[in-house]
């Protein structure tokens, strides 16, 4: 399957039945590569943008400080590598291929002119981390597609697409239901 991004990444399931299908990434750090997740069976109607990491720290510089992460959009490797949940976030991120972290959700964003307001609800820790060690790029999953829009306006991934999960996941279903076992109608009940 191939979806509209300049970036590596595959779609696996692990087990006979695919309700586990997931979006792996494949996100080339300093010295190293690390693995992010994204269930594709998620019900909820979410979209992935692929930010590009230098126009994420430009846009988040302009953004108001956030009291509970003070200063750190204005910060620096030195700064981020001290917060007090970093090495979570190194600890996860070590696991790899066999256990990729989750990507970004819960961040938000709105243009305010002249700056871009960014917002956390969670994935703060994931964030610096792959800030910290020079990610190439940033996934993240948002909830409206006017949302997505906004990032990808102002920190996207030049030449890379806005996917909705479920089209992800409906792409490839389409193009790889046959190599899973149906099941009979007298079975389900």
């Amino acid at each position: 399957m191939k979806l509209n991004w300049n970036i590596r990444y595959q779609i696996v399931s692990k087990y006979i039945y695919p309700i586990n299908a997931q979006l792996i990434f494949e996100i080339p750090i300093t010295n190293s590569t690390v693995y992010m997740k994204q269930d594709l069976l998620d019900i909820s109607r979410k979209y992935i943008v692929l930010l590009d990491t230098l126009k994420f720290i430009q846009a988040w510089r302009t953004s108001t400080n956030d009291d509970r992460f003070p200063n750190y959009h204005i910060g620096s490797e030195q700064i981020w590598r001290s917060d007090r949940k970093f090495h979570h976030a190194e600890q996860g991120f070590a696991l790899g291929l066999m256990n990729p972290v989750p990507i970004i959700s819960d961040m938000a964003c709105r243009y305010e002119y002249p700056n871009i307001q960014i917002s956390f609800a969670n994935h703060f820790t994931r964030t610096i981390w792959l800030l910290a060690n020079h990610a190439e790029y940033l996934p993240i999953a948002v909830k409206s597609l006017e949302m997505a829009q906004t990032f990808q306006q102002y920190m996207g991934r030049d030449n890379c697409a806005i996917h909705s999960i479920a089209d992800i996941y409906q792409q490839w279903w389409q193009q790889n239901q046959h190599l899973f076992p149906q099941v009979p109608d007298d079975l389900i009940g």
